[in-house]
């Protein structure tokens, strides 16, 4: 299983009380495995779209490059 931060473990724990079989249980686990990695990859989408954004407020222009700055 991957290494769950506390929140997830926790999580983990409540979703599985009370489940009576092997089934059931490997069920849920994959299920919040899938979970995990999906935010997982939201939060990398959401992160790499930021820095892309800032980035692209970075870029110079075609105008702004032939500009030279005066002494």
């Amino acid at each position: 299983m991957l290494s769950m931060p506390p929140a997830v473990r926790q999580a983990f724990k409540t979703e599985t009380v009370g489940l009576v079989t092997k089934a059931e249980f490997m069920h849920k686990r994959a299920t919040l495995k899938e979970r995990l990695e999906e935010e997982q990859r939201r939060s990398a989408k959401a992160a790499t779209h930021a820095a892309q954004q800032v980035c692209s407020s970075m870029t110079l222009r075609p105008a702004e490059m032939s500009s030279t700055p005066k002494p």
